[in-house]
């Protein structure tokens, strides 16, 4: 399929296309060990072009951690990390760019206006990450993030892998966050995220 298919899809829906699996098997050797929801290698199949090794000096000074674009000249679509983050930053950074191309600009190339505007604004279309987590995040902010943390942690697995680890090690949340960090290979701070978002875990009032 062209990339242009994954316009407006769901992270789960991708995460079955591009690595082949079904996330509601009931084959109890689906293991997040075998397979492991990398965005490198999702982006890469999906066509996406993956830069995570240039070192932007301006962007990482403007506190840009990430960003995705589309260039009309070369119709190519591209993602830049920074290499300087940590591996599990980069790995949601880089899932959360993929929110934008396949929410933001693979739809907005199929509205004539909107395709009009950015080629009269110099043919580069595109969007950046500034690592910024607090409630001023504008709405195709959180699309993204909320985007990333289903790509890397697609419910049906995680509450799947969540319920062994309650089994084998009890519900003290100093236990199970950190083996649920180990499980899926992403920082405390995406996990508990995606664990509030699904209200596994409530927020301190």
């Amino acid at each position: 399929m062209t990339i242009y298919e994954y316009s407006d899809m769901l992270p789960e829906q991708i995460l079955e296309k591009v690595l082949k699996i079904k996330l509601d098997s009931p084959d109890p050797d689906f293991e997040t060990e075998k397979f492991e929801f990398s965005p490198k290698q999702i982006a890469e199949k999906m066509g996406i072009c993956v830069d995570d090794k240039t070192a932007d000096f301006e962007a990482i000074a403007n506190g840009i951690e990430g960003t995705a674009s589309y260039d009309k000249d070369t119709e190519t679509f591209k993602i830049w990390v920074d290499p300087f983050l940590p591996k599990k930053r980069q790995k949601f950074i880089l899932a959360h760019e993929i929110g934008h191309v396949v929410w933001d600009i693979l739809p907005a190339l199929q509205d004539k206006e909107e395709v009009k505007e950015y080629k009269e604004h110099g043919g580069t279309l595109s969007f950046r990450y500034d690592g910024n987590y607090n409630d001023q995040i504008n709405e195709q902010e959180r699309f993204a993030n909320d985007f990333a943390g289903r790509l890397l942690m697609p419910q049906i697995i995680l509450r799947r892998k969540l319920q062994q680890v309650i089994k084998e090690k009890g519900k003290k949340a100093s236990v199970v966050i950190p083996e649920m960090v180990k499980l899926f290979k992403v920082s405390e701070q995406a996990m508990i995220a995606r664990l509030k978002s699904l209200d596994i875990l409530k927020s301190k009032s």
